[in-house]
């Protein structure tokens, strides 16, 4: 089931960037985005994951929704250098919130949506902070298959609203280093840790 506690976690930035400072108006505003992700979240899982599907069909029909579904918040992604100024424009476009209820986003948004799908249906998906090879911030997935981690960067698989394309879609190490670089220091995975236990 949907864990509310596990959504916290996933749109702590939401009130970073976007709730006013009253303690009581934060909770009441927390739980009303809360309330429309959910919404939002099942209305995809009823639209696309059927209970016949293997974890790799769950995984594809989310990705692909992904994909389909948002748009790159090319206006946010200006300031994607200087986390302050994202108060500035568009701060939901980091959340997963904002990928899958105003479905738009920046890179974070696509990667916390996907994430957030993931273990809706009872995949681990963790987030990998770093760079790409022109140097600039990035973030993208780890998700468990099979007892197996690979990579994934639906942002980079989103190149047109109709054409959906699996080039970063579990891929391994060596792949990913070829154009993407962790940072050494990232704060959102530690040694892949799980955060669905299937319980």
């Amino acid at each position: 089931d949907f864990d509310f506690n596990k959504v916290f976690e996933i749109l702590d930035e939401i009130s970073k960037y976007q709730l006013p400072d009253n303690y009581s108006d934060t909770i009441v505003k927390i739980s009303e985005l809360m309330e429309e992700l959910q919404t939002a979240v099942k209305s995809i899982l009823d639209e696309c994951i059927t209970a016949d599907m293997t974890d790799f069909q769950k995984e594809i029909a989310i990705h692909d929704w992904i994909c389909q579904n948002v748009v790159y918040d090319t206006d946010a992604d200006v300031f994607a250098d200087n986390i302050e100024d994202r108060k500035r424009e568009n701060p939901l476009s980091w959340t997963a919130y904002g990928a899958i209820v105003k479905r738009i986003a920046v890179c974070e948004g696509y990667s916390k949506a996907f994430q957030l799908l993931m273990y809706s249906v009872g995949i681990n998906s963790n987030l990998i902070c770093g760079e790409v090879t022109d140097g600039s911030p990035h973030m993208w997935n780890t998700v468990m298959l099979d007892n197996e981690w690979y990579y994934v960067d639906v942002l980079w698989d989103d190149v047109d609203e109709d054409i959906v394309i699996h080039t970063f879609l579990n891929v391994d190490a060596e792949m990913i280093s070829k154009t993407h670089t962790a940072y050494s220091n990232m704060s959102y995975v530690k040694d892949n840790s799980t955060i669905y236990s299937g319980e």
